[in-house]
């Protein structure tokens, strides 16, 4: 008889670890004053803030079920390769930027600067894109947590305080769709999440879902670099309880969404954090 689920705080280390991760790269970005280019494509204003929750909620449901027919449809082969092409294709991109960052930090002239980041960039891709699709373990746990991290704290950086909370909110709703009506739910029927290398990290019993840990620091990340470390660390707190949330909920079904209960508490710390810094100026 399979053992029943418990959910424990050790549950929860991939998370802390990728909140950490990026609240460093935050830091990092705030540290280096490096221009981030907003990648928005409608104002921030409520309605356009809308539209860029909409755009973006589409792509992903767009993907996502793309995804789910080439599994259907016994095309699992054709998916993997696109994953980890796409995989290598973000790794390279992120570690370009982020280098881009350290360099300013440690003021290397530009000219230098540029050759060097590409040139290691190529190099950590191939050893962080070999670590996720090759091996299994810390070493593979390890270069997930990172890749979510980067692509969390980018996306936090590049998109405006007003898009994130619609589009976190927007993401709420979808990833509750996805999962118990839509294209995740019916992968996640019709193979081994375990196998899908970088899209997923399994972690014990459990297997989250890459997205899970990109929006988590994308909110994170985006509270530090807005509001401040007081609010990085509140936020992070409300991901961390809603994600142990979640997990409990796992103890009576088999799967469950990982952005409600955690993007909601999360959000939620962050608002409270946000008014009482404004109210007694902390």
């Amino acid at each position: 008889m399979e053992e029943k689920f418990r959910a424990t705080a050790t549950h929860l280390l991939p998370e802390i670890w990728t909140l950490i991760v990026a609240g460093i790269l935050a830091a990092g970005i705030l540290e280096s004053k490096i221009e981030v280019e907003i990648i928005t494509a409608f104002p921030e204003t409520p309605s356009g803030a809308t539209l860029n929750m909409t755009m973006f909620v589409v792509i992903m449901a767009v993907i996502a079920s793309v995804m789910y027919l080439l599994v259907k449809y016994g095309l699992e082969r054709i998916f993997r390769t696109i994953l980890r092409l796409s995989i290598v294709a973000v790794l390279f991109s992120l570690l370009n930027w982020y280098l881009a960052a350290f360099f300013a930090i440690v003021r290397v002239s530009p000219d230098l600067a540029a050759g060097a980041a590409v040139t290691l960039s190529l190099i950590l891709t191939v050893v962080l894109a070999y670590a996720i699709n090759l091996t299994k373990g810390v070493t593979q746990l390890a270069s997930i947590i990172l890749l979510g991290a980067m692509l969390g704290t980018f996306l936090g950086a590049s998109i405006p305080t007003l898009t994130t909370i619609v589009l976190l909110l927007g993401l709420v709703g979808y990833d509750i769709l996805a999962v118990f009506k839509g294209p995740i739910g019916k992968i996640a029927e019709k193979t081994d999440l375990e196998n899908l290398s970088g899209a997923t990290l399994t972690f014990g019993e459990l297997t989250v879902g890459l997205g899970d840990l990109v929006f988590y620091s994308m909110l994170s990340s985006h509270t530090m670099l807005s509001f401040g470390l007081i609010t990085y660390a509140s936020a992070s707190v409300g991901i961390i309880l809603g994600t142990f949330l979640g997990f409990k909920m796992l103890e009576k079904r088999s799967t469950f969404p990982g952005l409600p209960l955690s993007l909601i508490c999360g959000l939620g710390f962050m608002a409270v954090a946000v008014l009482l810094q404004r109210t007694f100026s902390l």
